[in-house]
């Protein structure tokens, strides 16, 4: 994977540079790596976009490959479920949304890379499950499994939205290939949550109406994100089966906040912002600050813990970072589903490659781990 860096040493104009000049100011440290170990403050942040292209895994990995005798790639066909043939994964069941037709595939060995989400559907889907659950939804059980669906982990997010005048940001001098959506970063260290989570803040460099293709304000504004992310929560989600029909969306409850420390991580994270947004260099480029509660100033909110803690619950979003589900850890422990080589307990020939394995969400975005894993499981297979 290419990995480039909008900037190095100094942010190139635009809120970039008013963001890390109130980062600054409120004594955070600038960062030269943010992937590196223990890395807080602010910084740059690492992405795969090269030359104005984001460069995807399937670009870097599957692309230039494509012409081996020893690769099929199937379009438009969906997984239906796993064959489990007396403890041994044998192949996959497939529908052609296209054609409209299914397909059984025989496979020596059968690797699920289909996300936190797809993943622990899929093995139940193939009956490794709960018994009675499984039971439940008219799916027979194949393996005793109670660990899957167990244990998502995500990084919840709040969302503030910023006017800022266009004509007050500093110039931005970049090259004219489009540059990503975030730029800069700001970790934030547990120690200033007052409690073991991290949290990391970021901005977007791009103005909503470019990023989601929306009109462009008028009167000379233009309209950005700030995103405070909880990274190392200590909540615990599931998701289970609606149905047996491998087309039904699964239920899933991320269960966001059911660890006090995360509400009280939040809610420090908050304070924080509405202190950074008060500083003159983001004054200089507010048209107005964001407002938690319509009839009432921020410091009342922000003062308040339980008022607090209710905006929070009613602006909680994700970061699409889901992980877990398929967690890694011994066989004799129920709750876990592989074991370190990616090999589902109780079945032969069958493994997990992807964020549902991790007992967590890792504490930055999750494009690293993912490919990370791959790797390490193909590994293991050679």
């Amino acid at each position: 994977m290419l990995i480039r860096r909008p900037w190095t040493t100094d942010p190139t104009g635009g809120l970039d540079s008013v963001f890390a000049t109130a980062a600054e100011a409120a004594g955070h440290p600038c960062s030269s790596d943010l992937n590196g170990t223990a890395s807080f403050g602010f910084g740059s942040i690492p992405t795969t976009m090269v030359d104005g292209i984001r460069r995807s895994a399937a670009m870097q990995y599957l692309l230039p490959i494509l012409d081996r005798p020893n690769l099929k790639v199937l379009g438009k066909t969906r997984v239906l479920s796993v064959k489990i043939n007396q403890g041994r994964a044998v192949g996959v069941d497939c529908a052609n949304a296209a054609e409209g037709t299914s397909q059984f595939i025989p496979a020596g060995e059968v690797v699920l890379a289909a996300g936190a989400l797809s993943t622990p559907q899929l093995l139940m889907l193939s009956g490794a499950g709960d018994p009675d659950d499984l039971r439940a939804v008219g799916v027979r059980p194949a393996i005793d499994a109670p660990g899957v669906g167990r244990g998502l982990s995500d990084h919840p997010d709040i969302t503030l939205n910023l006017e800022v005048s266009q004509d007050a940001l500093p110039a931005i001098t970049r090259n004219h290939q489009p540059g990503p959506a975030f730029s800069t970063a700001l970790h934030f260290p547990a120690e200033r949550t007052g409690t073991k989570n991290a949290l990391e803040l970021l901005i977007t460099s791009t103005p909503n109406h470019k990023l989601f293709g929306s009109e462009a304000p008028q009167h000379g504004t233009q309209e950005h994100l700030l995103m405070l992310g909880l990274m190392s929560p200590a909540s615990r989600g599931s998701l289970r089966l609606r149905t047996a029909d491998p087309f039904e969306s699964p239920f899933i409850d991320y269960n966001y906040l059911d660890a006090a420390g995360d509400q009280t991580a939040l809610r420090a994270g908050l304070r924080e912002i509405l202190h950074l947004l008060t500083d003159s260099a983001m004054q200089e480029v507010f048209v107005s600050l964001p407002r938690l509660s319509g009839d009432m100033p921020n410091e009342e909110v922000l003062d308040d813990d339980d008022l607090l803690n209710r905006w929070i619950s009613d602006h909680i979003g994700t970061r699409f970072h889901t992980s877990g589900g398929a967690r890694i850890g011994p066989v004799d422990d129920p709750e876990s589903v592989v074991n370190q080589r990616g090999q589902v307990h109780q079945v032969q020939c069958l493994r997990v490659a992807d964020l549902s394995l991790l007992p967590s969400v890792p504490c930055r975005g999750t494009a690293n781990t993912s490919v990370f894993i791959g790797e390490l499981i193909s590994d293991f297979m050679t």
